[in-house]
């Protein structure tokens, strides 16, 4: 284990002083036994023989503790497959540098080896969810005297993730959940298959504003599912299927003959996805025929079009 940092801050987190006194003296010591991961076998035992050696702390008193930091949003404890319990400490990168701590061109973190199992990111994001948003830290640069006491109407969030998590919000509910699996698939194109928090604010703010400069939400959706389909998820790809369809010459005016056209594509099968790609090519005002037909050819037919009409509206929008 490594020699750590330990902040002055420490005497002034709010975070610690919801602690109880005996609890708040423990954090340092518990710090120690975290490697450049901030990860670390949580088992009461081992932390008796590792933190406590020539101590009389029970495993009662260090489980005690364990929970105490858990519940106040400070440390993720987890179980493995095999039932070991780890534990990480979720404002590590904020208040810890290693001296090996490196970040390489793409935004990714370079540490020493991994020697502690990865966090599961889906309990980590909803650990930071039901704890670490119900306690908001007060970020130490608000310590500091204020140069400008006109209150800035905008601020913009201190901490990382939150700032993901307002560009997040600002797309429509079918974007998200594109975005988060636009995300994911980088994630697992990394050889460590872990994506920073750094990384994901650099690529939630190009999405961002390649929408804002084309302002069609429907070419950016298309562009986004076919980014991920193609296994293709990165900004350049995006750019160029928006800016082929939006330079497309326009084909001459040709009355067509929609009903045919209709079932042609859902003769067979008719998924969300294929009401989707058919109603781009429909006009608004003639997706009625797309239900119409559907409630002939499939009377038995389940939510596909309800939820493909749906989707297509917000992208509207």
């Amino acid at each position: 284990m490594a020699n750590r940092v330990i902040k002055d801050s420490i005497w002034r987190s709010k975070t610690l002083a919801r602690l109880k006194s005996y609890h708040q003296d423990q954090w340092s010591r518990w710090l120690l036994m975290c490697d450049d991961w901030g990860c670390f076998n949580a088992d009461a035992d081992i932390i008796k023989g590792t933190a406590y050696p020539k101590r009389k702390e029970t495993t009662n008193q260090i489980k005690d503790t364990r929970d105490s930091f858990y519940s106040n949003g400070m440390l993720l404890v987890w179980e493995d497959a095999a039932g070991q319990e780890w534990g990480y400490a979720v404002s590590w990168d904020t208040h810890q540098f290693c001296n090996s701590t490196g970040v390489d061109e793409k935004g990714k973190y370079t540490k020493h080896r991994r020697k502690t199992p990865e966090p599961p990111q889906d309990k980590v994001l909803q650990y930071i969810k039901k704890y670490c948003d119900k306690f908001r830290q007060v970020s130490t640069k608000s310590l500091k005297p204020n140069p400008n006491p006109i209150p800035n109407p905008n601020p913009k969030p201190d901490n990382i993730s939150e700032q993901n998590k307002v560009l997040l919000d600002a797309f429509s509910e079918s974007l998200r959940i594109n975005i988060n699996t636009y995300l994911d698939r980088v994630r697992l194109s990394n050889k460590s298959k872990v994506i920073t928090q750094g990384r994901i604010n650099t690529l939630l703010t190009e999405l961002s504003k390649t929408r804002e400069h084309f302002k069609n939400d429907v070419d950016f959706e298309y562009a986004l599912e076919q980014a991920i389909s193609r296994d293709a998820c990165n900004i350049g790809y995006i750019t160029a299927i928006m800016k082929n369809r939006q330079t497309q010459k326009p084909k001459p005016k040709i009355e067509k003959n929609y009903d045919s056209l209709i079932e042609s594509k859902l003769n067979k099968i008719a998924t969300k996805d294929m009401i989707k790609d058919l109603m781009r090519e429909i006009p608004e005002n003639l997706w009625w025929k797309i239900k119409e037909y559907l409630k002939k050819r499939y009377p038995a037919g389940g939510k596909c079009y309800p939820e493909a009409e749906r989707e297509m509206m917000k992208c509207l929008k």
